[in-house]
């Protein structure tokens, strides 16, 4: 087994290394996730604490394990931890990952929805000659009527905004 001591139960469960790149990136993930949560609250939207508790352990524990923990260590002098490692990564953190990712990124649609419906309200007013059209927070508006514009502002103001906008 090279210059490595025989992989017992107990060197499986002590035996660690740091990964600085990998470290690196789960400090990242952690701080986008962590950022893009405290956005979400400060708009006044709710994000599930079991959420962030499985993005910790299913998602960025796993990356720790599969990178750091014994399977890393012993990952060139063994073929079975190399392909769990592999397992781990592909089959488990990935996929959890992007699904988070696609949650968040929901909600972060969802509140600019929000502002995008309550915008083409104000914008383009329904009278009794033209009536609503479907699908009109879809169009494009100029420049100075989006979010950051006047209007936006006067919304948000008046409280008709999504909650948490400034």
């Amino acid at each position: 087994m090279g210059s490595l001591p025989e992989l017992t139960a107990g060197r499986l469960l002590s035996t660690w290394q740091v990964d600085l790149p990998a470290l690196l990136l789960v400090g990242v993930l952690g701080g986008l996730y962590g950022w893009g949560v405290l956005r979400l609250r400060r708009r006044g939207e709710r994000w599930p604490v079991a959420r962030g508790v499985a993005f910790a352990v299913a998602g960025l524990g796993t990356l720790v394990v599969a990178t750091m923990s014994a399977l890393a260590v012993y990952d060139r002098v063994l073929f079975w931890p190399a392909a769990l490692q592999n397992i781990l990564l592909d089959l488990v953190a990935l996929p959890f990952l992007l699904a988070v990712l696609a949650q968040w990124s929901r909600a972060e649609w969802a509140g600019t929805a929000a502002l995008d419906h309550r915008l083409d309200r104000e914008l383009i007013p329904a009278t009794p000659s033209r009536p609503p059209l479907q699908g009109e927070a879809d169009r494009v508006r100029p420049w100075w009527e989006t979010e950051d514009g006047e209007v936006a502002r006067r919304l948000r103001r008046e409280g008709q905004g999504p909650p948490g906008y400034p």
